[in-house]
Formats: structure tokens, sequence, C-alpha cells
């Protein structure tokens, strides 16, 4: 069997270094190795690399421990005290362990003491799932207090977010809580993990694994057949590509030609409804997903194709 993944990202390094360890003929599909690793990928800084975006893990990321000490990475990964400060009223608050909590006066001592026994409480929850469908911003109010969400939360929210911050799940926070309370030692400073070089280096290493790679797709995408003898084609500068496992990367096909901008562009909801689980051109675009899957009703999207 020949197997082709489209993406040069952690999961698609990854996945095709497992497939090609089993002994799988794997073609990985990238623009160039000045993208290896997607979202998490690395740009030169001096004689080193220095990480775009995701730049640490955490205490609990068994799997890429694994991972690391599998590619014999391991003496190049490092662990490190945070230091974290917020910007308020013109000065800079140390914000990292407990104590910079309790010290900190912008907010009052009973919405400190709030906030602090909500993070510490956040390891207890075990049904996340009965808080998918409640706001991030209700569940801090209800939690840590109005004072806490709005002098501390709602500004974070918001510069991560933007026009969706009241609309995050409150399983999102939580697990933010959760996570990052999981890193710390006799609640001092959080342990964070970094990989010298950047971890440019892992996905290089992944990428020296996998022994085919070609170039990048050009935005041309064709269907072939019908029902279940259906295949999808893409068409690339170095040559052409076919896939009976349809499971490609229609969202960014579909960026790169502009569809999802344009939907959002002309599709307006005009009622008044002041809150939403999804927006209709979000529920438009998520039906001709399903199409191009073959998915041809919700019911279908149950099934595994």
């Amino acid at each position: 069997m020949e197997t082709a993944v489209i993406g040069a990202g952690a999961a698609g390094l990854t996945a095709a270094y497992r497939l090609a360890c089993k002994g799988t003929k794997v073609t990985v599909f990238e623009k160039s190795e000045a993208d290896l690793g997607g979202l998490a990928a690395a740009v030169p800084l001096g004689s080193t690399y220095i990480d775009k975006y995701y730049h640490h893990i955490f205490t609990g990321d068994n799997d890429i421990f694994a991972l690391i000490k599998e590619l014999g990475l391991s003496d190049s990964l490092i662990w490190t005290k945070s230091k974290n400060g917020l910007f308020m009223d013109g000065r800079i608050h140390p914000f990292t362990n407990p104590t910079d909590l309790i010290l900190f006066p912008e907010i009052s001592f009973v919405s400190r003491l709030r906030m602090g026994l909500t993070v510490l409480n956040a390891k207890n929850v075990k049904e996340w799932r009965e808080m998918e469908d409640i706001r991030a911003k209700d569940w801090i109010v209800k939690k840590a207090g109005a004072e806490g969400y709005h002098k501390l939360w709602k500004p974070l929210l918001y510069s991560k977010f933007g026009e969706y911050a009241d609309d995050v799940s409150a399983v999102w926070i939580w697990n933010k809580f959760k996570l990052r309370g999981s890193t710390r030692k006799n609640l001092g400073a959080e342990q964070l993990g970094y990989l010298r070089g950047s971890f440019l280096s892992l996905y290089k290493r992944l990428a020296c694994r996998v022994k085919q790679r070609r170039n990048p797709f050009n935005d041309q995408f064709k269907r072939h057949g019908a029902g279940k003898q259906q295949e999808n084609q893409i068409y690339f500068d170095s040559g052409e590509l076919s896939s009976d496992g349809r499971l490609l990367l229609i969202k960014e096909f579909f960026a790169k030609l502009g569809v999802e901008r344009l939907i959002r562009q002309v599709f307006k909801t005009k009622d008044k409804a002041k809150r939403r689980e999804h927006k209709d051109d979000e529920n438009l675009l998520q039906m001709l997903y399903q199409i191009i899957a073959s998915y041809f009703t919700d019911d279908n999207a149950d099934e595994l194709k």
C-alpha cells in the first residue's frame, strides 16, 4: 500500500514516520522544508532557530517525551521555570505562582482567593463534557467573580480570540487551568520543556526518517467515480496524487481559493439572536465539507467512510 500525507506539520510528520516504521511506502507533500512543523514551525535567529508559536511542552506530555527519546533527542530537552507578568495600569506585576496571585493588588482579596480556588479545583473536574455548552465568560464569573473576570480574564480572552472571546467554551479555560496547574511542584513555579535550537530539530529528525518527499499542490482538485468508488486527486507541481481515502485538507484548499472568505462576506444573518452555538455561514461551510467527503446527511457523518 502507498500512502500520501498532506502537510509536514507535527501531526503529519509523526503519522508519516509511524507508517514508514511499519514498512508502508509514504510520500509527504509540503510547500518547502522551511515549512516543517506547520503551525509549530520555527524561524532563523542568528546561528539558531526560534519557534514561531508553540514553543514549549508540559510535564504531562508523555507521548512527545517518548517520541523525543525514540529519535535520540533527549539530551536536547531542557526544563526551566516559567516567569510571567501582567501589565496593568502602567505597571508590570509578577504573575507566575500562587504567591503572586495573593499579592496582586489590582483586584480585591476576596476575588484573588476565589480565583486561586477556581484554578486549584480545576484538576478535580471529571465531567468536562457538561461544560461544553457553558461559555468561559459565564463559568469564570460564576466561579471567580465578575471583578476577576473583567479585570483579568476578559482582556486575556479578547487578546487571544478577539470578537469570538464571548463564545469560547468553558472547557477551553478549564483545561488551561488544569494543564498549567499540573506543571507545578508544591504550588511553586511551573516547569516548561524546550528543545535546544527549537522544536524544528524534532521535525527535521522526523523528516529524515521519511524517505520520500514531493512539492506543493497548486490549487487543482478533482473527484472521480461515484459512491464508494469515488477517488480524490490533487495535482502538484511535480506530479499527480490520487487518494481513495479522501482524507485531504479541503479546508486549506477552500482557504486558498478564498471560498470561506467569500461565504462569510455575502452570507449575513439578519435575525437578532444574542448568542449562537454556530453561525449560519459556519453551518453552510460545514455542510459543504460533509458533501465533499460524501456525508450527505448529518446522520451519515456519524459513520466513518
